[in-house]
């Protein structure tokens, strides 16, 4: 059953329900699933036959310990010994000093948050996943023709939750999965629980830091609610606390409640450009690209890194840290948000940069030995250099593209 969303004055500006991207299933794996996101949180929808996969991703998620590696060498981590390495053809050392520390499954690192996994009854089967770019919604067709709809509320950005609605028979399992991939970081196993319709777990991390995933259900009319959230101890003493909270709040609202202002938001949106192609390929292409602007950068929130607001959900700990290249990576990332108008998700990026101005001034003393304000070519969310291949991860021009 489709929600009832307040469209009909923006209509004529949302994306028509043929550019959706539409995939058959099975999706077997996490890089192909359906994208959803509200800048903070994220989500990946995927599955077969009567399994449904929710891969959850939060923007805020990482861990800022610094390398072994770049603890021992601190005192040679600057412009001043890369400069002489060079000259002295010591590329040996040169990586031992400016790229070793980046290449181990270590901290610092963006964190996986987990997978949301949904048994549905024996007699339903998934055919077909759709994006539904108007509302920013992930529709799983079932053998027979009813839908699952599946949303991540733009409208609580910081209250962030992912609302599932399922039609036919009661579940037969809902599991939430921590990522093993954090024993690298030799974090304790994640505490699970549950009471009646509520799962959870809880992941302490380093230096204090802790997230916890949880997810609800409740029986509406003829279909299941499922709500699913990711809180950090930044919002409260307990995670967990806070994470069963949001859950039971928007069990209690419901879809349709939910998905109003949701949907109000993505109509607003789209209102703000549009753009006619004939190919419908292409376009469909550029209003993809535009949904990813919505669905991961919002002001608030961490901009987009590597891999956005999706980390990979393989058994790993993200790839190449989840971190921030300000080459190509970031410069085309947010090189068009002017252009279709997306004034905000573009400010989101610069309002990041301008809160780590002391950090790029501290960087430029302690690295270049010199007055202003320099970017790490590769650096953590709180603009941690780390190093890599030093010929771009500590080159001194990204900070230029940055303040263009």
């Amino acid at each position: 059953m489709a929600a009832a969303f307040p469209l009909s004055l923006a209509a004529a500006s949302l994306p028509d329900a043929a550019l959706n991207p539409k995939l058959q299933a099975p999706i077997k794996t996490w890089d192909e699933a359906i994208p959803l996101g509200n800048g903070l949180l994220g989500g990946l929808v995927w599955g077969e036959n009567n399994t449904l996969r929710l891969s959850l991703d939060r923007g805020d998620l990482w861990d800022e310990r610094p390398s072994k590696r770049s603890v021992e060498t601190h005192d040679r981590f600057n412009w001043a010994t890369m400069q002489r390495l060079v000259a002295e053809d010591r590329m040996a050392e040169f990586n031992d000093i400016f790229d070793s520390n980046y290449d181990y499954d270590g901290p610092p690192t963006k964190l996986p948050a987990g997978r949301l996994e949904i048994t549905l009854d024996p007699s339903q089967s998934i055919e077909q996943f759709e994006l539904s770019l108007a509302t920013a919604e992930a529709i799983a067709r079932l053998k027979g023709g009813s839908e699952i709809r599946a949303f991540i509320s733009a409208a609580k950005v910081h209250d962030p939750v992912a609302v599932l609605r399922i039609p036919g028979s009661p579940l037969k399992d809902v599991r939430l999965r921590p990522p093993d991939s954090v024993n690298k970081l030799h974090y304790p196993s994640a505490q699970p629980g549950e009471a009646g319709s509520l799962r959870w777990f809880e992941q302490q991390g380093a230096e204090g830091f802790a997230y916890a995933v949880c997810a609800g259900w409740k029986r509406a009319g003829d279909a299941t609610l499922v709500a699913v959230t990711v809180a950090t101890r930044a919002e409260g003493k307990s995670p967990l606390a806070v994470a069963q909270a949001r859950v039971q709040a928007a069990l209690k609202a419901g879809y349709d409640k939910l998905a109003a202002p949701h949907a109000a938001w993505w109509a607003g949106f789209w209102q703000r450009s549009s753009l006619a192609v004939p190919e419908p390929h292409i376009l469909q292409q550029y209003c993809l690209t535009r949904y990813f602007y919505g669905a991961a950068s919002r002001r608030g929130a961490p901009p987009m890194p590597l891999q956005g607001v999706w980390s990979a959900d393989a058994g790993s700990l993200p790839p190449w840290k989840g971190d921030y290249h300000n080459d190509l990576n970031t410069q085309m990332t947010y090189i068009a948000y002017r252009t279709s108008g997306d004034f905000d998700e573009g400010a989101c990026f610069l309002d990041y940069l301008w809160n780590l101005l002391p950090t790029f001034r501290k960087f430029a003393r302690d690295f270049y030995d010199a007055p202003g304000a320099a970017v790490p070519g590769v650096m953590s969310v709180a603009g941690q250099p780390l190093g890599g291949w030093g010929q771009y991860s500590l080159s001194p021009t990204m900070g230029a593209w940055n303040a263009h």
